[in-house]
This record gives structure tokens, sequence and C-alpha cells, in this order.
């Protein structure tokens, strides 16, 4: 359950649900970017480097179709993080994520959230569910 009372205009949920340590560990691994609108932040089949938690704007998650059309498969904005299927161990952006509104997001290294797993950081089991989430 995320707090509100620590939730900001400049936060995204995944991260502030995590214990203080580990978020402010995190926190500094990552880098915070901006988003501009209509940006592909990355494309169906690319490999994932970085998680993007979104702090302000939205992304929206397209499949892209071998005829070249395309469908909305989600949304994403300060309540999720993008490449979150990262955590299943795959590697590869199952869709495209393309920048609706600008904002900011902050990015984190994959390697640096495998290390977070590893050393029985919650942030992990936070984008399980997450992603369990969007899938529905």
């Amino acid at each position: 359950r995320v707090d509100r009372r620590t939730t900001t205009p400049t936060s995204n949920r995944l991260l502030t649900a995590v214990p203080k340590a580990e978020r402010a560990r995190l926190e500094s691994h990552c880098k915070r970017v901006t988003l501009k609108t209509r940006q592909v932040l990355y494309r169906q089949g690319e490999s994932v480097d970085c998680l993007y938690f979104p702090t302000s704007g939205v992304v929206s998650l397209l499949s892209i179709m071998p005829d070249g059309r395309c469908a909305e498969v989600g949304i994403v904005g300060s309540d999720g993080a993008i490449g979150v299927h990262v955590v299943y161990g795959l590697r590869m952006m199952p869709c495209e994520a393309v920048v609706q509104a600008s904002g900011e997001a902050l990015a984190l290294p994959v390697r640096v959230l495998r290390d977070n797993a590893t050393a029985g950081g919650r942030l992990s089991t936070h984008l399980c569910r997450y992603a369990h989430a969007l899938l529905l």
C-alpha cells in the first residue's frame, strides 16, 4: 500500500512503496531524464538496459503487428514503470514505449535492479505485482 502523503508530483509510486533505505540506494543509481512527447523510449524487440520510472507524464505501450498496424496495450504514468518485464528475466521489449504526454522519469539500470533483487530488495516484488496488474 502506497502512503500518498509521501508521494509528490516528482516521485514514482513504485519507488515510494519500497523502504526508505532501499529507495535511497536505488535512487543514487538513477538518472533523471526528460520525456518529450512522441519520444520513443523503446522499440518492440529492442534490448532493455534500464527501467524508466515516470515521475510525471504519460507513456503508451504499443504492440506493433506484422503488417505495421499498432494497438495500445497499456499506459504508464507515475504509478508504474517501463521495462518491468525484466523482473521475469526477459531482455527484449515486448512492445513499443512512446511518450504521449511530456514529463520526467528516473532511469534505473537493469544491472542495479538485479543486484538489488539478489540483496533481498523489495522493489522486484512490487514490480512483479505491477506487471501482473498491467497484464490484466
